[in-house]
């Protein structure tokens, strides 16, 4: 359970890319945009495994509420209190998907656990953007139809960004040794 050098190495690379991810923002028509934080997350997470993986998401997350302006819209403690950040929570459990899937190295337990990673990144997230606008924002709506909305685009390309996150992380993986 010791940290080494190179560990430590591999995590602060890793929790770099989750950061540069999180700069990359690609248009979205329903929601604004989107970022490549999700595959970035799957990928180091499947190439790390899942210590090191949760580590650098950990790293990624306190960074960015010690006020690192790496999150797609800035950092700061505060961010717990945006509707979006149940989101980047979502990825701790992204990161043990993807990573137990991926133990094996093999194609289809890692995009079936990868995928139940994103899945859970939508429940995750809507669940604290509904309580995030009811209880701190007191705005009350349907959700539901914002809901239904958001995901007939976005998790579909979520989706198929998983799809290539997973064929991607185990291609580097088997590169490094890993």
């Amino acid at each position: 359970m010791k940290l080494t050098t190179q560990s430590m190495i591999r995590i602060a690379i890793s929790t770099a890319l989750i950061a540069v991810g999180a700069q990359l923002k690609i248009p979205s028509p329903l929601s604004g945009y989107f970022t490549l934080q999700l595959p970035m997350v799957i990928i180091t997470s499947i190439i790390l495994g899942k210590r090191d993986g949760f580590l650098a998401v950990g790293t990624y997350l306190l960074g960015g509420l010690l006020g690192i302006p790496w999150f797609a819209a800035g950092g700061g403690i505060g961010y717990v209190l945006k509707p979006t950040f149940g989101f980047l929570l979502s990825f701790l459990s992204v990161s043990l998907c993807s990573a137990y899937g991926s133990k094996d190295n093999k194609t289809i337990p890692s995009l079936v656990f990868a995928t139940i990673g994103t899945l859970s990144v939508w429940v995750i997230g809507m669940l604290y953007y509904t309580g995030i606008n009811i209880m701190y924002l007191g705005k009350t709506g349907s959700y539901i139809a914002a809901l239904v909305s958001i995901l007939s685009l976005d998790l579909v390309l979520d989706l198929a960004l998983t799809y290539f996150s997973v064929v991607t992380g185990l291609r580097v993986k088997k590169h490094l040794g890993a």
